[in-house]
């Protein structure tokens, strides 16, 4: 067996290792339900009540609490309580207009206008599908107006949030505008209302849409597009060379993945970003991320290649979910899977450190709340106890709530992104983070980040050791293309730190906020650096331009900002050059090229696979 074929066999041990029962948990564990506790209402009478369809997470009145938003799948019941801080609520929904909101599939919360104030979209069953409430004051939700017509909204089964251009501003992502716009298009603010972006965003062809999922899988620095279809027409559209191209065949994807829903993480700590997806059985996944032929490629653990199990052992449990949450809900620092509405019902299977999973019944039991059908669920730290509570919306009783008694064992870190002058979330960030032993975890700041309804602009950070930390070290890569590295003295562990981007200003190294900051400025004449190929193992060529005869300094750094090679130092002419990079010495991971010429100070993101 080669080296390849052994790390691969190690990859799908992760899934075909089924421990049943309880024999993992190894302490005392439970969920209490506070659905009826007049502990957690301000009054019991007004606790939620029947016909719920979806519920979300968001800070909405800027008190560091998680509030709650529940949607009515019926007539004007949708409800708002704030989160007093202590895991305590209060109905708010007549004074911020929520009770008139009906037919609801979906919720979540955004800050679209970048105010610091979040904002609250949904999709709906109503003729216009699509509605965005900007909060006014921190008191009231006022509608926004789509500049679309009726019959061009009508289209809509999907939608998303991202800054798809990197022009500093949200995009709304939706799958199809009207019968003549079928491919995905984005929406974008101007005077308080929404309208068409200019073309050329997306490739041709994105059609029959069923769920999108924009996440930077290769961490190359741009957003790719994984379009899930439940007709079979899945597309993933990597951004290479200044356009999209569709790689799913490239990756190994089925043509039906992530019809119904798609959570991503990293599961087995081997530094690839994997994911899973649900619906039923032909559209249930479980893609671990790995190296293949020096690319960062995709394999499904639940359809291994020379196993003969049909079907496999984790199929019946998870299969017909209608939604899939990667969460770390036991918080021993590897991230669980939380099916919603499964065969099973709902059901959470607990990773077993990367070497297979394993379930514990009195939980899943307490999880499914009896036998009333689940909706849609969304966690969130509910009474800042560091570990994540859960929300269900139920299609009788309204809704469940259900906090995680958890004794944590092991030391962790929350870490949320704001914009530098305001609260403003910061999306589309991406964090590394290693504890003094273990492997570099990650993290994003991403709407596809891990569960519908949760607080994404919040990255949660769990030791998978039980050893206590001396030495800390993170990194933030912020959409820009700066990045910000920290240590333990700048973070506060078993707590929330607020971290906010660096003010520079272009062809900056240090700034006077945090001296380890890069920034990739943007200036009218710009010099160009990349690298080919890309991801790379181990030598890859990287070519730049120089916009003007002088000076140029090339080197590479890795993610803590430590340089680890210098390859060019010199005069240089204007035009393009070229120079090889050998990273044989080197581990694998994340590399940034940096180069300094005419002024400028350019950074260029590579990933070296091993």
């Amino acid at each position: 067996m080669n080296e390849y074929e052994g790390a691969r066999m190690k990859r799908l041990s992760m899934t075909l290792i089924l421990l049943l029962g309880s024999t993992m948990i190894a302490f005392a564990w439970s969920f209490s339900d506070m659905s009826n506790n007049e502990m957690a209402w301000d009054d019991v009478i007004t606790a939620p009540g029947p016909y719920a369809s979806c519920v979300a997470w968001g800070d909405v009145n800027g008190d560091g609490s998680a509030d709650l938003f529940v949607g009515s799948a019926l007539g004007n019941h949708s409800q708002l309580y704030l989160n007093s801080g202590n895991g305590r609520f209060t109905d708010v929904s007549d004074e911020w207009n929520t009770e008139r909101f009906a037919n609801i599939r979906s919720a979540q919360f955004v800050d679209y206008d970048e105010d610091g104030l979040l904002d609250l979209f949904l999709i709906t069953d109503n003729p216009i599908p699509l509605e965005l409430y900007r909060q006014v004051s921190g008191t009231r939700l006022v509608s926004v107006p789509l500049d679309l017509s009726p019959t061009d909204l009508t289209a809509v089964a999907a939608a998303v949030w991202s800054d798809i251009d990197s022009d500093g501003a949200l995009e709304m992502i939706v799958n199809a505008i009207g019968d003549t716009r079928p491919e995905m298009t984005a929406l974008v603010a101007e005077d308080n209302s929404m309208t068409l972006a200019r073309d050329g965003l997306f490739p041709e062809g994105i059609e029959h849409v069923s769920s999108i999922s924009m996440i930077d899988y290769n961490l190359d620095g741009h957003l790719d597009i994984l379009a899930g279809s439940e007709a079979g027409r899945s597309k993933f559209y990597a951004y290479h060379r200044g356009e999209y191209q569709n790689i799913i065949a490239d990756l190994g994807l089925a043509a039906n993945v992530g019809g119904k829903g798609i959570a991503w993480a990293d599961f087995d700590h081997n530094g690839y970003l994997d994911f899973a997806t649900c619906g039923s059985r032909v559209e249930t996944y479980l893609y671990m991320g790995c190296a293949v032929d020096r690319q960062i490629g995709f394999e499904d653990v639940l359809r291994p290649p020379h196993v003969v199990t049909d079907p496999h052992p984790l199929m019946p449990y998870i299969e017909g979910a209608t939604s899939v949450h990667a969460v770390d809900v036991n918080m021993d620092g590897w991230t669980d899977l939380f099916y919603v509405n499964a065969r099973s019902g709902n059901f959470l299977l607990l990773n077993n450190h990367g070497q297979g999973w394993t379930f514990d019944s009195h939980i899943n039991t307490q999880l499914n709340c009896g036998t009333i059908s689940t909706t849609a669920a969304a966690w969130a730290d509910v009474d800042a106890d560091g570990d994540p509570d859960l929300a269900l919306s139920k299609t009788t009783g309204g809704i469940t709530l259900l906090m995680n008694q958890l004794n944590i064992q092991h030391e962790y870190l929350t870490i949320k992104l704001a914009e530098y002058t305001t609260d403003t979330p910061m999306l589309n960030c991406q964090v590394l983070l290693k504890f003094q032993n273990s492997a570099r975890l990650w993290a994003t700041t991403s709407m596809a980040n891990s569960a519908v309804g949760y607080d994404n602009t919040v990255c949660q950070f769990v030791n998978p050791t039980t050893d206590h930390s001396r030495i800390l070290n993170m990194t933030v890569i912020w959409p820009s293309g700066a990045f910000s590295v920290y240590d333990i003295d700048d973070l506060t562990l078993w707590g929330e730190t607020v971290i906010r981007p660096p003010q520079l200003s272009p062809g900056d190294l240090n700034g006077d906020d945090n001296p380890d900051t890069f920034l990739e400025p943007q200036p009218a004449l710009m010099a160009t650096l990349n690298n080919t190929p890309n991801p790379f193992n181990p030598t890859t060529t990287l070519n730049y331009t120089v916009p003007e005869a002088g000076w140029v300094d090339l080197s590479v750094v890795n993610v803590l900002g430590q340089e680890v090679m210098s390859l060019v130092s010199g005069y240089a002419e204007a035009g393009v050059h070229s120079v090889h990079f050998d990273a044989s010495t080197l581990p694998s991971g994340m590399y940034v090229a940096r180069m300094n010429a005419a002024g400028q100070t350019m950074l260029h993101r590579m990933i070296l696979t091993k």
